[in-house]
């Protein structure tokens, strides 16, 4: 997705074509004045949101784990950030191909910083998307203490994903890692609005739908308010101003829609969903939340698996 909105920007800029996306976090996309929308917050929003909750648990040193791509590539960035600003440490860590199908070698040279790297405070940050599944295989496959001896923590697109769930292998690992992935936070003071959708959305598709499939339908119903407003036929400006500003006064499943200067979610809490077993087999489980304070402290609630 991430490689795809880069691909066709200047294209649909050039052009008076709107794009809007209900998962994109690339922080080279948060652009003012340009014709991407974005549904979730950028990459830094995702990086804070992980950042404090690492450092609550006692982490001041990440080993860096990403696929080789915009998206994944910019959630590192992020975290690199906001935790060296607060006084950790990002080591050089390893990038493996977009099409990387043997993970033997990506788990050894994991493996291989851990053993020069690891300590009580130090986890792995893998961001990835389906692959995850392969790589948690071969992980477990390596054997041995180190690859479990330090906390793993993971990122949006993996979150409530089915091909971790299918691999028990692969879920069991998950599970010794611990191994919490942020997504776009869902409040409970919406729960009646988007309760139902989920129920309905599981009970047709047989697993729980994550919120970007929620952020969809949330961006999908602000673009019908802004088409209605200005007309199907309005050039590309008229079109993106409208849907700002149906976007700025929406609350939707996925909560207030509002956008900031570069056309992206404004609102940046997150939901941490974790493998948690269930007798014998696994599910996801929402293990942490985090809320941003307009000062102060954030908020991080947390719940057992």
């Amino acid at each position: 997705m991430e490689d795809g909105f880069e691909a066709v920007k200047d294209y649909a800029d050039s052009n008076g074509i709107v794009l809007v996306s209900p998962l994109s976090t690339a922080g080279t996309l948060a652009v003012p004045d340009d014709n991407i929308y974005r549904f979730t917050p950028d990459e830094r929003a995702e990086g804070a949101a992980l950042a404090a909750v690492m450092l609550e648990d006692e982490i001041d040193t990440v080993i860096p784990v990403t696929r080789d791509d915009p998206g994944n590539r910019g959630l590192q960035d992020g975290l690199k950030a906001e935790l060296e600003a607060a006084g950790g440490t990002v080591v050089e860590g390893i990038t493996y191909s977009a099409d990387e199908d043997d993970f033997a070698g990506v788990a050894a040279d994991i493996a291989g910083l851990i053993e020069a790297n690891g300590g009580e405070s130090t986890a792995v940050y893998l961001t990835a998307f389906g692959e995850v599944a392969s790589l948690f295989e071969a992980a477990s496959d390596a054997g041995g203490p180190l690859l479990t001896s330090v906390p793993w923590y993971g990122s949006d697109s993996v979150a409530l994903s089915a091909e971790l769930l299918a691999s028990s292998v692969a879920a069991d690992f998950a599970v010794e890692v611990g191994y919490p992935n942020p997504i776009l936070g869902l409040r409970d003071e919406d729960r009646a609005m988007w309760q139902p959708v989920v129920d309905a959305v599981e009970e047709e598709i047989g697993r729980r739908p994550d919120t970007f499939a929620l952020a969809a339908y949330d961006a999908l119903v602000v673009l019908h308010m802004a088409l209605e407003s200005e007309g199907v036929n309005a050039d590309a400006d008229s079109i993106g101003a409208a849907f700002v500003n149906a976007a700025e006064s929406h609350t939707g499943l996925t909560g207030p829609t509002e956008l900031n200067d570069a056309g992206d979610r404004a609102s940046a809490s997150f939901d941490f969903w974790a493998v948690c077993r269930d007798g014998s087999a696994f599910e996801w489980v929402r293990t942490i939340s985090y809320t941003p304070a307009e000062s102060g402290d954030a908020k991080i609630t947390r719940t057992d698996c």
